[in-house]
């Protein structure tokens, strides 16, 4: 495990906890995921960079402009370093781009929605219902972030960095805007848990999607273990999140929901 990951309770966000997913929650694939979830007892986590919205990440950093400039009104005596901060900040996100990766399985809290039948069940889709109490436990052991919702709203994405982003930009600050390696200790204390949040922002137009994820963030390594699946995009990098735990069934598998396609006259829904 890598330090980022190593340092898991230093960057889980405390939005995790401000709210309460829904009781059922479902992750949309196709028959060959289906399969695979079911055989292996795990889901795939799929590298952040390789998401639908491509720009998530970068909406997320976008959004500390915002602050920077207000926290140039409120001292500025200092917005020189408060400038350059950010920048050094900027610079450094691209280097932890670079380094980190951030493993996301997606969940959905609607049962039946048709944007997620288009987008992951290409022909005939399947949602899988999952227990969400019972989700999280299993994945508790094994990943950073078991269960997080996604937030949509900008002011609730303002807030959340309001809370977080002010020791990043402090380091900075005190180390005069040098940019640190993405695997210096003292850089990744005040920078995960900026970066705990980020992941969990999304353009206001996914709104429909309802989201929840589990997420992983690991070191990039050059002969690392990450595995690749292939994907009408192209060449994916993802890892397996255990939703077993050893256990000869997955347990928090509730339901499996038939999507809409064709030769439906021979499929159940449900």
């Amino acid at each position: 495990m890598g330090q980022a990951a190593e340092q898991q309770t230093m960057w889980r966000p405390s939005l995790a906890s401000t709210k309460k997913p829904p009781d059922r929650i479902y992750h949309y694939t196709d028959a060959a995921g289906l399969l695979g979830i079911i055989q292996t007892k795990t889901i795939w986590a799929t590298d952040l960079a390789f998401l639908n919205d491509s720009r998530e990440f970068v909406h997320a950093v976008g959004l500390v402009s915002r602050l920077v400039e207000e926290l140039v009104r409120k001292t500025p005596a200092e917005e020189m370093q408060v400038r350059l901060a950010s920048m050094a900040l900027a610079d450094a996100t691209e280097n932890v781009r670079m380094s980190l990766r951030v493993n996301v399985a997606c969940y959905c809290s609607a049962a039946d929605l048709l944007s997620q039948w288009r987008g992951y069940g290409a022909g005939l889709g399947y949602a899988l219902g999952f227990d969400s109490t019972s989700l999280r436990a299993a994945l508790e052991p094994s990943v950073d972030l078991p269960l997080a919702p996604v937030v949509y709203d900008v002011e609730e994405q303002l807030e959340a960095l309001r809370q977080i982003a002010g020791p990043v930009l402090k380091y900075f600050i005190d180390n005069a805007g040098q940019v640190p390696s993405a695997s210096q200790g003292s850089f990744l204390s005040a920078y995960l848990p900026f970066l705990g949040v980020c992941f969990q922002f999304k353009d206001p137009a996914f709104i429909e999607e309802q989201e929840w994820r589990s997420c992983n963030v690991r070191m990039v390594r050059p002969n690392g273990d990450t595995r690749f699946r292939a994907s009408q995009s192209g060449v994916i990098p993802h890892e397996a999140l255990d939703l077993g735990n050893g256990a000869a069934n997955i347990a928090s598998l509730r339901e499996v929901i038939v999507g809409p396609g064709r030769n439906m006259s021979s499929v159940g829904r449900r």
